[in-house]
C-alpha cells in the first residue's frame, strides 16, 4: 500500500455539555485548580471511502481551592465548581480510497495529526465562552496546540 496523503475538509461541534458543580465560585483570593482531560475518541473509516472522522474531546473540571482530595471522584468534589466538555469532529479526506489495510499498518494516524491541531481552535473558543457560565473568568487555552499538548504530557 502506498502511503495516504490528508487534507481537512470542515470542522462541527458534536458536543457541548456545562455542569455545575456544588461549589460556588468565589470572588476573594481563592485559588482556581483546573484538571484538563483530551482524548481522541474516535477515528472513523469505511473502506472504500476517502474519508476520515476525526473526533476530539476536551473536558475540564475547575476546582475551588486546589484539586478534589485524592479519595473522591472528581465529579463528587465537595469543591467541584463545575465541568465543561467539548467535542468536534474533523472531516479529512485522503487522496485515495482507505482501505482496512490502511487501518491496520497505522497509515490513518497522519489524518488524526493533521486534525488535533486544527481542530483546538475550535475547542479553544467554545470552553472560553462556556466557562463563564459557571461564574468563573474566561478559561483561555493556549492559542498554539503544541503548548497544550506539552502540558497535557507533563500533568499540568
Amino acid at each position: 500500500m502506498t502511503s495516504l496523503a490528508f487534507d481537512v475538509k470542515d470542522v462541527y461541534l458534536t458536543g457541548l455539555h456545562v455542569e455545575r458543580g456544588p461549589m460556588k465560585p468565589s470572588s476573594d483570593k481563592s485559588t482556581l485548580h483546573a484538571q484538563i482531560d483530551f482524548d481522541v475518541p474516535a477515528a472513523e473509516y469505511s473502506p472504500g471511502n476517502v474519508r476520515v472522522r476525526v473526533t476530539t474531546r476536551f473536558r475540564i473540571r475547575l476546582f475551588l481551592d486546589g484539586p478534589p482530595p485524592e479519595d473522591i471522584e472528581p465529579a463528587d468534589a465537595p469543591n467541584l465548581i463545575g465541568t465543561l466538555e467539548t467535542s468536534f469532529r474533523a472531516n479529512v479526506d485522503a487522496d485515495r480510497s482507505v482501505e482496512e489495510s490502511d487501518a491496520e499498518s497505522g497509515a490513518l494516524e497522519p489524518a488524526i495529526d493533521l486534525a488535533i491541531p486544527l481542530i483546538h481552535p475550535y475547542h479553544r473558543a467554545a470552553l472560553e465562552s462556556h466557562s463563564a457560565m459557571l461564574g468563573v473568568s474566561p478559561l483561555r487555552l493556549p492559542v498554539n496546540w503544541d503548548v497544550v499538548a506539552a502540558n497535557l504530557a507533563g500533568g499540568e
